[in-house]
């Protein structure tokens, strides 16, 4: 459901921007971006969530989904494809053997394409 907000004047805006307080939030996401602090009330409630610029890092969806059960998801983002995945790790396998990254990097890539793999094919709908 949407609420609409009618404003009226000046002072009314002000109002609906006044910084909220909080006592019951939660860390939802990974720890690279350091993840997002939401109230656990709304974390309940959610039953479609949609997001616009995931990246290559996914973790936040996939913790609504099995941690708060969000039913679904809708995602955009241009770069989020299966040919980027295998594009990123092929160019990483490419590094390593020219000898300009450790194995470390074509094991993150690998990483990467296989949540991909995961999520957006088991999730999917």
């Amino acid at each position: 459901m949407v609420e609409i907000i009618k404003v009226d004047n000046n002072l009314e805006i002000w109002r609906i921007l006044r910084p909220r307080k909080y006592e019951d939030l939660t860390n939802v996401g990974g720890f690279k971006d350091g993840g997002y602090a939401v109230p656990l009330e709304h974390l309940r409630n959610v039953t479609t969530f949609v997001n616009f610029g995931v990246g290559e890092d996914f973790d936040f969806e996939i913790e609504l989904l099995r941690k708060y059960n969000s039913s679904k998801i809708i995602s955009f983002d241009s770069l989020v494809s299966t040919k980027y995945f295998i594009t990123h790790f092929l160019k990483g396998v490419i590094k390593f053997f020219l000898f300009r990254c450790g194995i470390r990097v074509v094991f993150q890539r690998l990483i990467l394409l296989l949540k991909f793999i995961y999520f957006f094919h088991s999730y999917s709908i």
